[in-house]
């Protein structure tokens, strides 16, 4: 299967969507290169370029020319760069992975044939890649060793896929996928959000009819678990070999599961034995549930997956409806396809001591390790974080910038044209009165039910109905604007080269959303009374509960559900797709020091991490005084992610506002 969060968690489309450095600077400073780089980001969108921009502009090139650089920007933003083709990366790898070349295609031809654990890879990998192989394969005897067990025949393994043409690490010769059949790509494949609406509560309802044993309120831990550079449980192995073990047994007692739930399913005597005699040890106090519904919702979520359904729908079974067809959705599980084909067989074959020494070895195992919550993919292993990764994420870097360059001298040639600045949604708008009517910047579909008076009371309820009508509420990187999406990524990226993961925790912001947010913080706060907070059609929110001190509790719940730091803004850089609200995890970064490549050279910085915005810590009212200063900062800025707001840790931005 395709890696599809190879570098983004996005299929082989990433190479194509990877960009680089930042889009500009707006702190005004006399080198070339940002004034460049101003000059980008005003022909790119005027509306993203402000005063501290335009002011350095008219100190560098005068008034006239800004005026003519504006005047450049055409109706109706910015323009979509294109993005750097393979040939044009093979150019900028130097003497790196078997370089220099003068095309792909020579790069391609450039894979060597090899084996891993006696089986033959797949049309080869590239030699760096192999070497890493071959210390996986001493890794992985060192683990049956330990563990004690009998290496299975052939390994556990059928076959081994190696390179594919253009798709993701594969098509760089720097991955590896095993028993594509029996290991598929559970859930949070690029361009299955809708399939995984409905898998992700199968998953759930799997793991808790067979195990019930949730893990931080979770029974199954795929559809919000599978979080890279993070230990499964509180407490948890952070090293890669206890992380992987941990994250493994539990997927594999996961998949077992999946196995007998499905078995069951097939066998009514023995079903009803076992909600006789081991749902009770299960679900104690639970009485157990009518076989027959059992039976039809096993079927159901069977179809979900991607199970093969017999003609005239699950024999003895009645009331079965199939799940709605999604239009270019890839199910887990699919009987026409060369993966995983039946659900009943489970999602994991690969023996723990293969997982675990390939994990030590190389950065990624698709599983547990993809970034922007992609993780997933049980069949893949890769070196996107190692260095063969940052090999090739230094020369797609080099090769965005030279088209950036180049587009950005051509804009300075073209005719002028009238201005047209993007208005952000909610712009002009004032605190006060009734909000108007969400127009193409809202979410809103079909009017949702109807709440009682009780739900519309505010309170930390209202998040679950904000997830549900409007979303936002899991951030990904493909919702925002597109330059600042790939400066972001790189940004992360970089990050995870250096041993620092990140957890995004509020991304585009609908205005629903931005509504809910700005104003529970500011009556818990007292900024506000709860009587006179503005409507806004389609949020029938309750804020003022008759008493002051019961509207600011809930207002304060509210806001500790939504895990708000401070004020959110009405109209920000998250409703125009340009901010991401993250924290990070610095436990694989020991000497608290970050290396990159900028312009050619090579950028080190040591960085504070005692303060900073930590994942799965509570980061409300935490202030970092000068955070501008800070050497993070500045290593954001330099691709174009910026912070600013000394207690609002948190926030990125394309401005840091």
């Amino acid at each position: 299967m395709d890696d599809r969060t190879s570098e983004r968690g996005a299929p082989a489309k990433r190479d194509a969507a990877i960009d680089a450095s930042p889009a500009a600077r707006t702190e005004a400073h006399d080198s070339g290169r940002a004034v460049l780089g101003l000059l980008m980001l005003a022909i790119e969108d005027p509306s993203r370029t402000g005063p501290p921009a335009i002011a350095a502009l008219q100190r560098t090139v005068g008034n006239q020319a800004v005026v003519e650089v504006l005047q450049r920007q055409r109706g109706g933003g910015a323009p979509r760069l294109p993005p750097p083709t393979n040939d044009q990366i093979v150019a900028e790898l130097g003497s790196t992975l078997g370089g220099p070349l003068t095309s792909y295609s020579a790069f391609a031809a450039s894979m060597t044939a090899g084996s891993f654990l006696g089986h033959t890879i797949d049309r080869g990998v590239r030699p760096e890649f192999l070497v890493k192989l071959a210390r996986a394969e001493g890794t992985i005897d060192d683990e049956y060793q330990m563990s004690g067990r009998r290496r299975p025949p052939d390994n556990g393994i059928a076959n081994i896929g190696g390179f594919r043409n253009s798709a993701g690490y594969h098509g760089w010769g720097i991955a590896i996928d095993i028993d594509v059949s029996k290991n598929p790509y559970v859930m949070h494949e690029e361009g299955d959000e809708q399939i995984d609406v409905q898998t992700g509560p199968v998953y759930h309802r799997i793991a808790e009819f067979i195990i019930n044993r949730p893990i931080g309120g979770q029974q199954s831990i795929i559809p919000t678990l599978l979080r890279p550079g993070q230990p499964l449980t509180a407490g948890g192995p952070t090293g890669r070999r206890g992380r992987a073990g941990e994250y493994y047994d539990r997927l594999l007692l996961e998949s077992d599961a999946m196995k007998r739930y499905f078995e069951l399913m097939n066998d009514q005597s023995t079903l009803t034995a076992f909600l006789t005699t081991e749902w009770p040890t299960i679900h104690p106090n639970e009485p157990a549930p009518a076989a027959a519904l059992v039976t039809r919702q096993m079927w159901q979520d069977f179809a979900a997956l991607g199970g093969a359904i017999p003609r005239g729908g699950p024999p003895g079974v009645t009331g079965f409806t199939r799940p709605a067809a999604v239009e270019g959705g890839d199910r887990p599980f699919n009987p026409n396809s060369a993966g995983q084909q039946d659900p009943g067989q489970g999602f994991l074959s690969i023996p723990r001591e293969v997982a675990l020494g390939l994990s030590q070895e190389l950065s990624r195992w698709g599983a547990i390790d993809f970034p922007g919550g992609r993780s997933g993919d049980v069949q893949h292993f890769d070196d996107g974080n190692g260095d063969l990764g940052r090999a090739i994420t230094s020369a797609k870097s080099a090769a965005t910038r030279k088209i950036r360059e180049r587009a950005a001298a051509a804009a300075a040639q073209q005719p002028p044209a009238g201005v047209q600045r993007r208005t952000e949604p909610g712009e002009g708008q004032s605190e006060g009165g009734v909000y108007p009517t969400s127009g193409t910047g809202s979410t809103q579909g079909q009017a949702p039910a109807a709440l009682t008076q009780a739900q519309r009371l505010s309170g930390p309820h209202w998040k679950a109905i904000a997830d549900q009508r409007w979303g936002g509420a899991t951030p990904k990187v493909n919702e925002l604007e597109s330059s600042f999406a790939s400066d972001l990524q790189m940004f992360v990226d970089m990050l995870a080269a250096n041993g620092i993961t990140h957890e995004f925790t509020s991304g585009l912001r609908p205005p629903e959303r931005a509504y809910l947010f700005h104003w529970c913080v500011k009556v818990w706060k007292g900024k506000v009374a709860p009587r006179d907070v503005p409507a806004m059609p389609g949020v029938d929110i309750i804020w003022d509960h008759g008493n002051d001190a019961k509207s600011r509790k809930a207002a304060e719940e509210l806001a500790d559900e939504f895990d708000l730091v401070g004020v959110a803004a009405l109209k920000s850089n998250h409703s125009a797709g340009t901010a991401m609200d993250m924290t990070f995890d610095f436990k694989g970064n020991k000497k608290n020091e970050i290396t990159y490549q900028l312009d050619g050279k090579t950028v080190t910085r040591k960085i504070k991490v005692y303060d900073e915005a930590r994942t799965r810590q509570n980061n409300r009212g935490k202030v970092i005084s000068g955070i501008l200063k800070r050497e993070l900062t500045k290593a954001g800025a330099d691709f174009g992610v910026k912070r600013a707001v000394d207690d609002d840790i948190v926030h990125w931005s394309r401005t840091g506002r």
